[in-house]
């Protein structure tokens, strides 16, 4: 039953929970079929309650210096699952509680770096991240671009890729690339960001690099971002067309893929303006991600529901199929934080639209989260502070947009300018 759980939930297979249900109520005492009846449930409450259950049976056995940690396992399961239903303070409790019953494992320690600079606290995660390393954890050269990507510094971001992107074997320029361009997008540099994505042309410095593969996804992202989401809707329908190999994963696997692209493509071609199509695919969309036991899947149908409904100006209804969409507020699907966003402000309820975008921000910047720019994200929030009335926050959050997009292209300049212009008036900022 161990095996059959775990291989049902790395290849996403919806049966895994039955499985796994059962394997919880015959051996109740066994930490290791707690931990993995928690990990393949997509119920909150009841995942954090298993782990629970499954680290007081093991908490002595996890100081052992041997090979298996189950409760090492467990902790880290229950900090996921607290971060992404954005519980900061109970996953950094949960990390805290790993560090100090394994202080010579690195594990714990670059896992409570990660999350410490997801919530901003960059010092605290230096020394986290330090004190990791000195234990024999592996540290990776582009992690500082991850931090200042993360943490809104911009500003660090051009002379790191630079240097990153000067050397190094194709693994690790993709790999630079792939941030860079992130950091590109965060600055509103469109043109520049296309250019390094599917030419390879570096920035600044207008060196091109040869023989390396054309980064696609970042291309179709790119297209919805420079006004030409009809293009990116052809792009991402057939980015994860999964082919004749695909045989080797699991029904599950390939309905992940599915069901993500066609969410993607159904995001663009209502961007675009065309509502027709996207209909047609709704359905699709929700009898696919059934068949994926990752818990964001099932749930897409109701976000293109919701920007159905947007798009006709029947918001209240629009925020319900939103609010239905989202599987976590940090690692889900960051658009459906966006949209959410904005029904709530065109409700009038802007108070309510602070934590939904505050939650995006503590998220990642790839996943899910590569669909939107933290800068973007920067810009709601403030209209929902200033329509709050919250203005000491707003010019924080507009500050954030101004700096970002100080050069950005001339598509982004009214919504620049409208930043500068809100803290031009509040004295935040001078002429």
């Amino acid at each position: 039953m161990l095996i059959l759980t775990h291989v049902g939930r790395s290849r996403l297979d919806p049966r895994a929970v039955d499985t796994a249900d059962t394997l919880a109520i015959r051996y109740p005492n066994d930490p290791e079929a707690l931990n993995r009846a928690a990990d393949a449930t997509n119920d909150l409450s009841r995942s954090v309650a298993l782990l629970h259950r499954s680290i007081a049976l093991d908490s002595a056995a996890g100081k052992s210096p041997s090979l298996i940690c189950r409760i090492c396992e467990a902790l880290n399961l229950l900090a996921t699952r607290y971060e992404w239903a954005d519980s900061a303070a109970a996953a950094e409790r949960a990390l805290k509680r790993w560090t100090a019953l394994r202080p010579d494992d690195s594990a714990p320690w670059l896992q409570l770096a990660d999350h410490l600079i997801g919530v901003g606290k960059r010092a605290d995660a230096k020394l986290a991240q330090q004190h990791g390393e000195s234990l024999g954890g592996k540290s990776l050269p582009w992690r500082e671009l991850i931090w200042d990507l993360r943490t809104d510094n911009v500003d660090a971001v051009g002379p790191r890729c630079r240097v990153g992107l000067a050397g190094g074997n194709a693994e690790q320029y993709e790999t630079y690339r792939w941030y860079c361009v992130i950091g590109l997008r965060m600055q509103g540099r469109y043109r520049d960001a296309l250019r390094l994505a599917r030419d390879g042309q570096t920035p600044e410095v207008g060196t091109v690099r040869r023989g390396i593969p054309p980064d696609s996804i970042h291309a179709a992202i790119l297209d919805m971002e420079m006004g030409r989401p009809l293009v990116a809707a052809t792009a991402f329908a057939a980015m994860g067309a999964l082919g004749a190999d695909s045989m080797r994963l699991g029904e599950g696997q390939r309905a992940r893929a599915n069901a993500w692209r066609l969410t993607l493509a159904a995001t663009a071609l209502v961007a675009g303006y065309d509502t027709v199509h996207p209909r047609a695919m709704v359905d699709s969309i929700e009898a696919v991600g059934r068949r994926s036991l990752y818990g964001r899947d099932p749930l897409l149908h109701h976000f293109i529901r919701g920007l159905l409904l947007a798009s006709s100006q029947q918001q209240a209804p629009a925020l319900d199929q939103f609010q239905a969409a989202v599987f976590s507020p940090t690692n889900g699907y960051t658009r459906i934080n966006y949209e959410t966003a904005k029904t709530l402000l065109a409700l009038n309820r802007p108070a309510e639209a602070i934590p939904v975008l505050r939650a995006a921000l503590h998220g990642g910047i790839e996943g899910s989260g590569l669909y939107l720019t933290r800068t973007e994200i920067h810009e709601l929030l403030a209209q929902a502070f200033d329509a709050a009335g919250q203005r000491d926050s707003a010019a924080v959050h507009y500050a954030n947009v101004e700096r970002a997009w100080r050069g950005s292209d001339s598509i982004l300049q009214p919504r620049y300018d409208a930043a500068r212009q809100w803290l031009l008036r509040a004295g935040r900022v001078r002429r």
